[in-house]
């Protein structure tokens, strides 16, 4: 069970997904979410009503039409689990909100009590009950409109389009599935000494570990559903790539897609397509990988496949430009080689390059950097060679 593997998931050319695998873990999720929720406000009525209402959302948007037929991938449970995790963070951050605001308007009415009181009994407000239903109905609407994206967040985990048709999760719950259970069991651990700490202190678990349970999970769920995210610094390098198109005024289509899911597998990296007077681009934002290795010619193996099958079905970009920006990070002789063979265009940015990019409000300045690095010499691949040298 706790062995490591670096094979890629069973079945993972396969390209549907298991909708009662989502259903599953989508009400898993809105449990985990909850749970704490309920014992820091010791109102398992709440908790009941609320998983419930998530349940159904659950079940309806899982049967939703749309979406392929064909099999589904196999996951680990480990993949399962972390999925729920993630998941969880939306409901604890939504019922937190909401008891915020209950709070607030607790400690507001009681100002009015103390400021108005003296005009007469009138001006004496049930400050506690204002505030209990203040933050209930703000959190069954928080919970509820969470619940319906949370389908949609546990099936782009799970079953995301990828050209490896792994979840976002297999790196850390299959490439290295030994130390992430390690990980699981050790948080367990700790949650359940505490429970016992403060059952044989209070007779019993109370809002106190309702409270410290919220916000160690909390902080869990935060980062279990960041290891299942595109880096920041990949994000930053789209939004800053699309700005230089626009500033050359490209008409710019971000994720570019084509609803067949064998073809979407392969644009899964495919940033934007853009297009102006009949010339069009295709951008792939490359960031600094884990063991920051420069980037290989696999990258652009993987990016003219994606531009080739966007290109089938859609001819009217036959002669698109691909392209690939390496976002803080370097190209390897044979990404360099491959790229002078292909005609693939290699853009190199370092971060605070790109962070420029996003502040500038100097049009001017940013046409110039577009028409430098996506107009001018159709391969830079010499300026990196010489760049790499130095």
């Amino acid at each position: 069970m706790m062995a490591s593997s670096t094979a890629a998931n069973p079945g993972s050319e396969l390209t549907g997904e298991n909708r009662f695998a989502v259903l599953i873990v989508a009400i898993a999720g809105a449990g985990l979410g909850l749970f704490p929720s309920a014992l820091m406000l010791e109102s398992w009525r709440l908790f009941g009503w609320f998983w419930a209402g998530s349940a159904l959302i659950a079940l309806i948007l899982s049967n939703r039409g749309g979406g392929t037929r064909e099999p589904a991938p196999r996951r680990t449970f480990l993949e399962f689990l972390l999925t729920a995790i993630g998941s969880a963070f939306g409901y604890q951050v939504m019922v937190g909100m909401a008891v915020v605001f209950g709070l607030a308007v607790q400690y507001g009415v009681r100002l009015i009590n103390v400021v108005f009181g003296g005009l007469g009994p009138a001006w004496h407000l049930p400050a506690e009950g204002a505030g209990w239903w203040a933050g209930f109905a703000l959190a069954v609407f928080f919970v509820l409109i969470w619940a319906f994206g949370a389908s949609g967040e546990v099936r782009e985990k799970l079953y995301t389009l990828r050209p490896d048709g792994q979840s976002a999760f297999h790196a850390v719950a299959v490439i290295a599935a030994r130390r992430m259970w390690l990980m699981v069991l050790m948080h367990a651990a700790i949650l359940v000494l505490l429970a016992v700490f403060f059952w044989r202190r209070n007779g019993g678990l109370g809002s106190g570990f309702g409270t410290l349970a919220y916000f160690y999970l909390l902080f869990l769920a935060a980062e279990v559903s960041r290891l299942g995210k595109r880096p920041a610094a990949e994000v930053m390098g789209v939004q800053a790539a699309t700005r230089l198109f626009e500033a050359l005024g490209c008409t710019v289509l971000r994720q570019p897609r084509t609803q067949d899911p064998a073809v979407d597998r392969l644009l899964s990296r495919l940033d934007l397509v853009a297009s102006k007077d009949g010339r069009a681009w295709a951008l792939t934002v490359q960031g600094a990988s884990q063991d920051l290795r420069p980037i290989g010619w696999t990258a652009g193996a993987g990016h003219l496949s994606a531009v080739n099958a966007y290109t089938e079905k859609h001819p009217e970009f036959a002669g698109i430009e691909p392209v690939i920006l390496l976002l803080g990070t370097s190209a390897e002789e044979s990404l360099m080689s491959f790229a002078s063979d292909e005609g693939l265009r290699l853009v190199r940015l370092e971060m605070d390059q790109a962070q420029e990019m996003m502040k500038s409000k100097d049009a001017e300045w940013l046409r110039n950097r577009a028409e430098r690095l996506l107009l001018d010499d159709p391969s830079n691949v010499a300026a990196l060679r010489e760049g790499a040298a130095s």
